[in-house]
């Protein structure tokens, strides 16, 4: 039995959570399931990360990924064959969140930590380093771009940052949430014009772009949200909390479906792009270990189709390319798990 380290700040929620391999045998592992996880890349192997990986990114057509990690760099991989395809070097401590472009040829990466407190924006295909944007306060988690990748998007001090990098400062911020309470995932809406927030405020926020107003407060969760994520129609979001799994409708703001509560904090929620199926990936701390799981769910029903228990820290969960299996980051490696023959 592996006891669980201490991993002070490393342990980084939301899209950068640090990996630590923790946590008592659990019975997949034991005696592994027809639906047992294929792994595709080692984001510790030679060529990969020295340190802890912190976050990682698929990108939209799930055949590329980014990691950051504790050693200050984000590589990219090649999920097809787990090669490395690029060391992108410059942060100064560790990575915290990374994100692709809609066309994956752009990438964002923020660091959080005291050392550095900017957000970086990257061409992937030749490495060069675009643009930094640095504030005084915590910045970069998390980071997302537009749709038209003319924008990105962060947070500092409980605060949402708009940044355009094309022009100087560029920088507009968006103010609802509670200060001082972390904003733990924010993305944009499909079609660009809105953005939806989930804060440890306990509330999510759906934003208008054009005006940076409030349009919606989304009340529901009884503790933290620590991720969120639209509908393809933009009509609808799932959102995970410490706790709570609710699905809410974004015309009225209210909640239409809670699929699951307990003890589970959910630090990734996903939706498949035909809008049909979710994923929930979830950890709980059991004493000294933690136990994890992801789910598959039939948005319609609400009704749990499949999972997969483990006893390691996610850093992504994401459906796979055309929603066939699930992309699973966890304890430093990346993992293909097709849930048609697990457990229901």
């Amino acid at each position: 039995m592996i006891q669980r380290p201490g991993i002070g700040r490393r342990l980084l929620w939301g899209s950068w959570i640090a990996l630590v391999l923790a946590g008592r045998p659990t019975q997949a592992q034991e005696t592994p399931p027809k639906s047992s996880p294929r792994t595709l890349v080692d984001l510790r192997g030679p060529q990969g990360h020295s340190d802890s990986v912190t976050c990682v990114a698929f990108s939209p057509d799930g055949k590329l990924a980014l990691s950051g990690s504790a050693d200050n760099k984000v590589k990219l991989w090649d999920l097809s064959n787990g090669a490395l395809l690029r060391t992108l070097e410059g942060h100064t401590d560790d990575v915290s969140s990374v994100a692709f472009s809609p066309d994956a040829k752009q990438a964002l990466s923020g660091s959080s930590m005291d050392r550095d407190r900017t957000v970086k924006l990257w061409d992937l295909s030749s490495g060069a380093l675009l643009k930094t944007l640095k504030t005084r306060d915590d910045v970069g988690k998390p980071v997302a771009f537009s749709p038209d990748a003319k924008l990105a998007l962060t947070s500092t001090g409980g605060s949402l940052v708009l940044w355009d990098p094309s022009s100087d400062p560029g920088v507009r911020m968006l103010e609802g949430h509670k200060r001082g309470y972390s904003i733990n995932s924010a993305l944009f809406s499909p079609d660009g014009t809105q953005l939806l927030s989930g804060s440890d405020d306990r509330t999510l926020r759906l934003w208008d772009c054009s005006t940076g107003k409030t349009v919606k407060i989304l009340e529901g969760h009884e503790k933290y949200v620590r991720s969120v994520v639209f509908s393809p129609d933009g009509k609808s979001a799932l959102s995970g909390g410490s706790g709570s799994l609710i699905l809410w409708d974004l015309t009225d703001g209210k909640a239409r479906k809670t699929l699951e509560t307990g003890e589970l904090s959910y630090a990734f929620v996903a939706i498949s792009r035909d809008g049909k199926l979710a994923l929930s990936a979830g950890i709980h701390r059991d004493g000294r270990y933690w136990e994890t799981m992801v789910k598959v769910w039939d948005l319609s029903t609400g009704t749990a189709l499949h999972e997969l228990k483990g006893d390691l820290v996610f850093s992504g969960v994401v459906f796979g390319p055309d929603d066939k299996g699930v992309l699973i980051a966890e304890g430093g490696v990346i993992k293909l798990w097709n849930p048609s023959g697990g457990q229901k």
